[in-house]
């Protein structure tokens, strides 16, 4: 097994991104490296910059709707089916919230199927993850 290290000697996981997303909310930039492209069933390279990462700020509940909103504003619902019953609901989006650390983009996949390592240039700071479905980077600009 490959342990990777942070600046700080800590052992890069989930949690540790966790804190460092944390820190720097407001600051936290996205890059993806690799997405899953579902028309050829593979992961293709993707040049993107870096964007803002858009966290969940507010989550409310009604009936069987539960609605979600980006930081700039936008809405998001889920809503239940006859089938799919609220509190089924709450635990999917509760599921989604605990996965993709509040991240809209929704990146990361289940925790062990992540892996982390460091990332930094003359301009930015953070962490690169990697896995089966995509590549992305959580930076913060220096």
């Amino acid at each position: 097994m490959n342990t990777k290290y942070n600046s700080e000697g800590k052992v890069i996981s989930k949690k540790l991104i966790k804190s460092f997303l944390n820190k720097n909310r407001e600051r936290i930039l996205i890059k993806f490296t690799q997405k899953f492209d579902g028309m050829d069933d593979s992961i293709t390279s993707v040049k993107e910059d870096f964007k803002q990462v858009d966290f969940v700020s507010k989550i409310t509940f009604f009936k069987n709707t539960i609605k979600y909103y980006k930081k700039s504003g936008s809405d998001f619902f889920l809503k239940a089916t006859k089938e799919d019953k609220l509190k089924q609901l709450k635990d999917r989006y509760q599921d989604f919230l605990d996965k993709n650390l509040g991240i809209l983009q929704k990146p990361f996949l289940d925790t062990k199927l992540n892996f982390f390592d460091n990332y930094e240039t003359e301009t930015h700071k953070g962490y690169i993850v990697s896995n089966f479905a995509n590549s992305f980077i959580l930076a913060v600009k220096k």
